[in-house]
């Protein structure tokens, strides 16, 4: 017996590997994201949850990246809910866009 029939009839080797030849359809659809046509148009915005909770009472990160130009803008948050993360998102990007304005 060579090794490609050992292969074909191995038990341990059908259990740990991939069948390629087995196609499926994904679950959703993909979508490609728009492509941004300028800085600040488009933002990419997620939660990193922290391992515990801070001393200043902060339980995730807030991460926003331009789509564009890749700038980032970080805040410590208190709660992931949808407010708190617009408030957030939006008094750190106006502070932060005061001298690029000008």
């Amino acid at each position: 017996m060579d090794v490609k029939d050992f292969c074909k009839t191995c038990d341990v080797c059908h259990k740990s590997k991939r069948d390629f030849a087995h196609r499926t359809r994904p679950l959703n659809p993909l979508n490609p994201l728009p492509v941004a046509q300028g800085p600040f148009k488009i933002w990419n915005i997620d939660h990193k949850d922290l391992c515990r909770k801070t001393n200043s009472g902060s339980v995730a990160v807030l991460c926003c990246m331009d789509a564009f130009s890749g700038w980032p803008i970080l805040a410590h948050i208190n709660s992931m809910d949808a407010e708190t993360t617009a408030k957030t998102f939006l008094r750190k990007w106006f502070r932060s866009m005061e001298s690029h304005i000008l």
